[in-house]
């Protein structure tokens, strides 16, 4: 990154990202009474900045996160398939009986 990092933040807040929701800010001030910002940002706003950078280490970073995202979705829809498949047989169709 070339930008100061407050010039690079103001430009990447412009693409919509909503404070208090997408990120926070937070200023401190320093014994020698200086002052410094800074920004938590929410994992989803770290995922959409690293896929709009112009840059090797965005395009890898936010590859990383789209193929952990995908693992984690395809290990959630396998919890849920087994969770079901675990169920009595007379659950999963919808029905009761005496015995359920």
């Amino acid at each position: 990154m070339k930008s100061k990092y407050a010039d690079w933040f103001k430009n990447m807040s412009t693409y919509g990202f909503t404070e208090n929701e997408d990120y926070m800010t937070v200023s401190k001030n320093l014994e020698n009474g200086g002052r410094i910002i800074e920004h938590f940002i929410s994992v989803d706003m770290a995922k959409q900045i690293c896929m709009i950078q112009r840059n090797e280490k965005g395009r890898r970073c936010g590859s990383r996160m789209l193929t952990r995202e995908n693992t984690d979705s395809a290990l959630q829809r396998s919890k849920t398939t087994n969770r079901a498949a675990a169920l009595p047989e007379t659950v999963t169709r919808g029905r009761r009986t005496a015995a359920g």
